[in-house]
Order: structure tokens, then C-alpha cells, then sequence
């Protein structure tokens, strides 16, 4: 499930939870502007050390690109995944393509979609 608020400072927040298949469930939340700027992706694991920082920008009204740049003090390789968040015409669906590259350097593409929860 995801949430989009808007903050009193002009910042989207952003909040999340999810569930794995073996029903464990994990949560974030983080602030995302769409002037390019970056701002902290923070996670119930990390506390108040944020794990990601994202930079958005405007594609089109309904179209987004989210930069998401992994900031890892456990010594492991950076990572940056490249999102494209698209919201449906009639505003129904939310569409997420995340592009990154995998631990043996290949590209990957995942995409998700939401259906607008009532």
C-alpha cells in the first residue's frame, strides 16, 4: 500500500508498507520534491539514518522520474535505481518502472502497478 501527501513545505510524502510472501511486513516513508533536490528515505530498520535519497522531477501531469540513490555505510557497492511513476488519465492506476543495474552488472526492470484503493 502506498500513501502521496502533500507536506506544508511543498514536499510529497511519501509512505509505504508492503508484505512478502512469507507474510513479513516492512515499512518506509520519505519526502520527494520535483525540483531535482534531494531528500532522505527513511525506514523503521534505520530509524532516523536514512538508507536512500531521492531526487524527482516533472516528465508530464501525470508522469514523474525519481532518482533513488542507496547510501550504505555497510560497505556495500552504490546503487541507483531510476523510477518512473506514471498516474493513470482518470487517476485509477499508479504505474512504477524501477531500472537499476543487478550485483553481476546486468540491467534489470521491474514494474509495478497499483489499483486506487477506495
Amino acid at each position: 500500500m502506498r500513501t502521496f501527501d502533500y507536506t506544508l513545505d511543498g514536499l510529497i510524502l511519501v509512505a509505504y508498507e508492503t508484505v512478502n510472501a512469507q507474510g513479513n511486513k516492512s515499512f518506509a516513508h520519505w519526502y520527494l520534491s520535483v525540483d531535482g533536490k534531494e531528500h532522505p528515505e527513511f525506514s523503521r530498520a534505520t530509524g532516523a539514518t536514512p538508507t536512500f535519497w531521492l531526487a524527482g522531477t516533472v516528465i508530464d501531469a501525470n508522469t514523474k522520474d525519481v532518482r533513488d540513490r542507496r547510501v550504505d555505510a555497510e560497505g556495500r557497492p552504490p546503487l541507483v535505481i531510476m523510477y518512473t511513476i506514471a498516474v493513470s488519465p482518470d487517476g485509477q492506476t499508479l504505474t512504477m518502472t524501477a531500472k537499476s543495474t543487478n550485483a553481476e552488472g546486468k540491467p534489470t526492470v521491474t514494474v509495478a502497478v497499483y489499483d486506487k484503493q477506495f
